[in-house]
């Protein structure tokens, strides 16, 4: 998911079952899709992935509307995803698992005696 996919992205609204408060969830979505672009253009995103895992919204009242929890919980999935792609750490985590795996490998390789 990119910030345009985000951008063009639609949730559903409810009137029952788990919703989350449009408002607050809007706000968010916006600080997600300025990551996103930040992380585009080569700068390290402002926003960081376990920001977005540990995100909570606020239910809405009985008979209120809000967005699909579920919805809005699998976009954020998506724009998590994305985003640590553009975390250095992550890919440094990456390089490092990488070289452990490569060195493994040549471990198996090896003949044994």
């Amino acid at each position: 998911m990119d910030s345009a996919q985000l951008a063009a992205a639609t949730l559903p609204l409810r009137r029952t079952g788990s919703r989350y408060d449009v408002e607050e969830v809007d706000a968010f979505l916006a600080r997600c899709g300025e990551a996103l672009r930040a992380g585009e253009r080569g700068f390290r995103p402002a926003l960081r992935v376990d920001e977005i895992v540990l995100a909570q919204f606020r239910n809405v009242p009985f008979f209120g509307t809000g967005y699909d929890a579920d919805a809005v919980d699998n976009l954020l999935d998506e724009v998590s995803v994305r985003l640590r792609a553009y975390d250095p750490e992550s890919a440094q985590e990456k390089a490092q698992e990488a070289e452990l795996r490569a060195m493994l490998d040549d471990i198996e390789k090896r003949p044994r005696s």
